[in-house]
């Protein structure tokens, strides 16, 4: 019960965190992209850039929130996945880790991680 409690406010983050991009000029391109390398929650695409954003939302905050370099190596080929299935070469690419607490978003890094082919 409690997983399901935690996946379904999950999802609901990612609903907050693109209706928190929308009025910023991001166009969003997929929520929940799966691969066989992992998932990436929202990926976007602002000013001829194409962003793959990592959602954390957590009800209270109680320590920073950090992504492991399993995770980001995990988002980063899930991006490269994503990209050539896609036929895409010629946009810059930006990796960003947006935190929420609640329903609101506290903290929205841009460029959290390098790109890596």
């Amino acid at each position: 019960m409690i997983m399901l409690k935690s996946y379904q406010y999950g999802l609901k983050g990612e609903e907050l965190v693109c209706e928190y991009l929308k009025p910023k000029g991001y166009k969003i391109l997929s929520i929940r992209f799966k691969t066989a390398y992992g998932e990436i929650d929202i990926i976007a695409c602002h000013e001829d850039i194409i962003i793959f954003t990592e959602v954390k939302a957590r009800t209270k905050l109680k320590h920073y929130e950090v992504l492991s370099n399993k995770q980001i190596k995990r988002i980063s080929q899930a991006a490269n996945y994503y990209l050539a299935e896609n036929g895409i070469n010629d946009k810059n690419v930006r990796f960003d880790f947006i935190l929420l607490e609640g329903n609101k978003v506290v903290s929205h890094i841009e460029n959290a991680w390098e790109y890596t082919e």
